[in-house]
C-alpha cells in the first residue's frame, strides 16, 4: 500500500467516525480528503475545481449554521464569543497577504478587493492583520493557527485572485 493509500485510509477512517457520530461537518471533511487525494496525484488542478468549489460552499454552510446555533444558545447571555469572527477574519486576512505575495497587488487593492467580496470592512482586516502580526493578546489565541491554516489553503491550491475573492465572499454575514 502507497503513502497516498495509507493516508487516504486514515482520512476515511476519520470520516467514518464522524459520520457515525452524526459531526456537522463529515461531508466537509469527506469533500476535503477528496481534494488532497487528487492533489497528492498530481490531477490536473482544472478537473479537481467542481471539488473546491464544493469544499468552500460546504465551509460557508457549516460556518452558518454554527453561528446561528451559537446565536440561539446565546441569546441574552451578553456578547458573542469570538469563536467565530476568528474565521472569517482569519481568511480574509490570509487573503489579502495570498493577493499581495503571490498575484502581486498592493495592500491598498488587496484589502479593498477582500473587503468589497468578504463584506467585512477594510480597516477591520487591516487592524485584524496587523495585530496577528504584533502578536500577543491583541487577537484571539487560536487566530494566527486560523490564519496560518487559510493561508496555507490559498498556496496549496495555487488559487486564482478569482477564486481567492469567491472563498471570502460574504464571510462578512458570520460577523
Amino acid at each position: 500500500m502507497s503513502d497516498i493509500d495509507r493516508m487516504l485510509m486514515a482520512s476515511l477512517e476519520e470520516i467514518r467516525r464522524k459520520f457515525e457520530a452524526n459531526d456537522d461537518d463529515w461531508r466537509y471533511s469527506l469533500l476535503r480528503t477528496v481534494r488532497e487525494f487528487l492533489v497528492a496525484r498530481q490531477i490536473e488542478r482544472r478537473l479537481f475545481d467542481p471539488v473546491q468549489k464544493m469544499v468552500m460552499e460546504e465551509g460557508h454552510r457549516i460556518l452558518a449554521a454554527r453561528a446561528r446555533e451559537e446565536a440561539r444558545n446565546n441569546r441574552n447571555k451578553g456578547p458573542r464569543s469570538a469563536l467565530w469572527e476568528i474565521a472569517p477574519m482569519a481568511y480574509a486576512a490570509a487573503a489579502v497577504t495570498y493577493l499581495r505575495t503571490t498575484h502581486k497587488l498592493s495592500l491598498a487593492d488587496a484589502l479593498l478587493k477582500v473587503a468589497r467580496a468578504s463584506k467585512i470592512k477594510k480597516g477591520e482586516i487591516a487592524k485584524f492583520r496587523d495585530n496577528l502580526s504584533r502578536g500577543g493578546d491583541r487577537v484571539p489565541q487560536t487566530a494566527q493557527l486560523r490564519y496560518d491554516e487559510a493561508l496555507k489553503e490559498f498556496l496549496t491550491y495555487s488559487y486564482s485572485q478569482a477564486e481567492a475573492l469567491e472563498f471570502v465572499t460574504g464571510l462578512g454575514h458570520y460577523l
